[in-house]
């Protein structure tokens, strides 16, 4: 397995270069990572998935963790950096399919690194991964409306209360809340959060439950949001 330069990225915003958080899900993109291609089956993240690994290492701080994995294959790898490495500049990383590794790759790490997930509609185009409060997905055809809630997923918002182990789902009583308050802009407009932490039920995935301000321009608005003193890159929400 050959990871690439700078191959490892957040698994939201794929931006190159950039310090991934603890408790997030990171991309390793490469050659020869996997026999085969697999996504997890089970409530939890697993330590091996079609006999392939991935370790994190502090020597200095005698520090040695697995990761969970959500997917492997030839070329990328998705799993979830370790909750225990919070406060750490940087681990070494490898990645096993049995006996054979990769070079060491070093991670740089910062407790947050938020980035949105995104997806792209049937024309192609890349929107934000945004709910309304019906659960149905957010895009071209069902736009978020003014003064309404609509539930964003993102990666990367930090630390948390009620903090679940890694590779296990996040809890529901109580839920797991991010410990700093993230400011949110929808269309350069500051909306009112009123929820901020990891969605119940799944594992590593953070939720944030904002009010569309009601001043905001119909049309394809820009959505960013700053915690821990970074802001990520924007995506795209379309509004009515």
């Amino acid at each position: 397995p050959t990871i690439e330069t700078e191959g490892v990225v957040n698994a939201a915003s794929f931006e190159r270069g950039r310090p991934v958080a603890p408790g997030s899900y990171i991309a390793i993109f490469g050659r020869g990572l996997s026999d085969a291609t697999r996504v997890f089956s089970t409530p939890y993240l697993p330590l091996s998935l079609a006999g392939v690994s991935v370790s994190f290492d502090v020597p200095e701080r005698g520090i040695s963790l697995p990761g969970r994995l959500h997917f492997v294959s030839d070329s990328q790898v998705n799993l979830q950096v370790p909750w225990e490495l919070q406060g750490i500049n940087s681990a070494l990383i490898k990645v096993s399919i049995g006996d054979i590794s990769s070079a060491v790759y070093r991670l740089p790490l910062s407790d947050y690194a938020p980035a949105f997930f995104e997806y792209r509609d049937a024309s192609g185009r890349s929107f934000i991964a945004a709910q309304d409060v019906n659960w149905r997905l957010i895009g071209s055809g069902n736009p978020a409306r003014r003064g309404q809630i609509v539930r964003l997923y993102a990666n990367g918002l930090g630390p948390v209360n009620h903090q679940p182990p890694s590779g296990e789902a996040s809890p529901t009583q109580p839920l797991a809340t991010t410990r700093a308050t993230p400011q949110l802009t929808i269309g350069g407009r500051p909306a009112e959060i009123r929820f901020s932490g990891l969605t119940p039920y799944v594992v590593g995935l953070y939720q944030i439950d904002a009010v569309v301000p009601a001043d905001t321009p119909a049309g394809v608005q820009q959505v960013a949001v700053t915690i821990g003193g970074l802001t990520s890159k924007p995506a795209l929400l379309p509004v009515e």
